[in-house]
């Protein structure tokens, strides 16, 4: 059998749906009880894959035990939980999100989750990312008018740190308690939307579950006030699935010791991150050094590991730097840094559970270790589901995740999904084309060199007086079978007067399609801007996209490539 590790990255191509209430699920979700036996029978096989000293096997079943646990506290405090008990032998699917109020292509993951977990032994869970930046806490909306329109940005908040979610706490309890009442004011559906459609908004729906702090309670976070809300609603729609924070799943013993593996590994891991990122690159022709991630760095013994650190004092996210001193008794002393002269130090042997409980430690100390995006999926798929579920821009990252697994632990990786919709607001939209476009550059083109095509837009008394001049053009042009180096002065400049005076009768015509032009490109923009697929579900009619994605959700074959 091959070694997984030889395995070349593969370039995929996927796009999201063009047309309108068109999904992207793939594979088929009729093909997902076939690809969940294959994840589970390939993940059965690795013996030779470890988990700092562990079996992977054991180590699977341990964590999702746990996880399954987690997942149901989680959930049970906020809304009823309908889930299967877990047992060893129950299927987990997995999707996960930044706690923001996406876009309705982003949702359909979480109705395609649920419609996964009507399968029999199944358990869908939805993790909350809260290790993302939260950045500007806003939604952008269409604003002016359908005639001329633009984008404009409503916060949901008032303005806060531009730091992790699980950190980001509410600033204003009643800024977030009256957008419903500001985004109402700012976006009328009655002027916007197309006759026939509800006036609700699935905003309304969602505000009134929002819990929100009292006086002098402490803030929630804001990304975990919006996700209870948004799960609470899935509820309404019939969406059976769980939910938990990633803030939660990586403060567990079993998330620790994976990425303790990695840190003691970390020369090994590095090496095999860097090279399979440089192929990543050149097999999808990427020249940024930037995207989709950046090499990690080393030197004077010291190795930058694939997470983010940040304390309580400053929770801005800083990037993690390991250094290992090995002792002659078998001990290990890993020193954490986070590059501004900030350190912390683990030490027991290399199996030993005390590096965990020191960790543990530090998290209670208001240090906190957080994986990037492609650890975070690494330990989803590796460790805790049977499926996982991807966007786009998921799936085409854990190519090189896959690559990663594949050479560092020396085991295929399992199979995902790759799911995404396209749902566009219920508006008019000028109907133009890109082809429109070419066509009308096409025309303003030949209007200065195939003019004789524009006869018939000239006004009736010009018509004779550029035929004629059209006429003599073409004759010397085919008596003298024209060559440019050979033909006389005179002959140039007779060529250019008749250039001049054909250009100078067209003008007018040149002019109007110049400004046909101009307005087919703003109706490109315009169409551009209310036909968006990013703007979030609240928007929407509350009685409209929530069957929509259901539907979508009963997954279509996937397109043919």
């Amino acid at each position: 059998m091959n070694d997984p590790a030889e395995t070349a990255i593969r370039r995929r191509h996927l796009r999201a749906p063009q047309g309108d209430e068109e999904s992207l699920i793939e594979p088929a979700l009729n093909e997902v009880p076939a690809l969940v036996a294959r994840n589970r029978r390939g993940l059965g096989r690795s013996d030779s894959a470890s988990i700092f000293g562990s079996p992977l096997a054991d180590f699977r079943s341990e964590a999702r035990v746990n996880l399954a646990a987690a997942a149901r506290q989680y959930t049970s405090a906020y809304r009823d939980v309908s889930a299967p008990t877990f047992s060893p032998e129950t299927n987990i699917v997995l999707a996960g999100h930044q706690p923001e109020l996406f876009h309705p292509g982003v949702w359909l993951k979480n109705f395609v989750l649920s419609e996964i977990a009507r399968q029999p032994n199944t358990l869908s869970i939805n993790l909350t990312v809260d290790n993302d930046t939260a950045g500007s806490a806003s939604i952008r909306i269409p604003a002016g008018s359908r005639e001329n329109p633009h984008y404009e940005e409503v916060p949901i908040d008032e303005p806060g740190e531009n730091i992790p979610f699980e950190e980001r706490r509410i600033v204003s309890a009643q800024a977030v308690r009256d957008f419903a009442v500001r985004l109402r004011q700012k976006f009328d559906p009655s002027q916007w939307f197309k006759t026939g459609h509800s006036p609700a908004l699935l905003v309304d729906q969602l505000w009134k579950y929002l819990e929100l702090p009292k006086n002098g309670d402490t803030p929630f976070p804001l990304g975990e006030t919006l996700a209870r809300a948004r799960h609470r609603l899935e509820q309404d729609f019939g969406l059976s699935t769980l939910e938990l924070p990633l803030s939660h799943v990586v403060c567990t013993f079993e998330f620790r010791s994976f990425a303790l593996h990695l840190f003691l590994n970390l020369p090994r891991l590095r090496e095999v991150y860097n090279r399979s990122l440089d192929e990543y690159r050149e097999v999808n022709k990427i020249r940024s050094y930037s995207h989709p991630v950046p090499a990690l760095e080393a030197g004077a013994d010291w190795f930058e590991a694939p997470f983010w650190i940040w304390t309580a004092e400053n929770p801005r996210r800083q990037r993690l730097f390991v250094h290992q001193q090995h002792a002659a008794n078998g001990e290990v002393t890993l020193k954490i840094s986070n590059g501004n002269q900030q350190e912390w130090k683990l030490s027991g042997r290399e199996s030993d559970f005390s590096l965990v409980e020191q960790w543990e430690a530090l998290e209670s100390r208001g240090v906190k270790i957080r994986p990037r995006a492609l650890i975070t999926t690494m330990y989803a798929r590796l460790i805790l589901r049977d499926l996982f579920i991807h966007g786009i821009g998921g799936a085409k990252y854990d190519e090189l995740t896959d690559v990663i697994i594949r050479r560092f632990f020396h085991i295929e990786p399992p199979a995902y999904l790759t799911v995404t919709g396209t749902v566009r607001l219920p508006i008019d939209r000028p109907p133009v084309t890109a082809d429109d476009l070419r066509r009308e550059k096409r025309l303003l083109r030949d209007t200065e060199y195939r003019p004789e095509a524009f006869l018939g837009e000239l006004a009736e008394p010009l018509r004779p007086e550029f035929a004629a001049a059209s006429k003599q053009r073409d004759e010397l042009l085919e008596s003298r079978q024209f060559d440019f180096r050979r033909v006389p002065k005179e002959t140039h400049h007779q060529l250019d007067t008749l250039r001049s005076d054909l250009a100078n009768m067209l003008s007018g015509v040149r002019q109007s399609h110049a400004e046909k032009l101009a307005q087919t490109q703003q109706q490109l923009t315009h169409k551009k801007i209310l036909g968006s697929r990013e703007f979030s579900f609240v928007l929407f009619p509350a009685d409209e996209l929530p069957e929509t994605l259901a539907k979508m959700a009963t997954g279509p074959l996937s397109p043919k490539r």
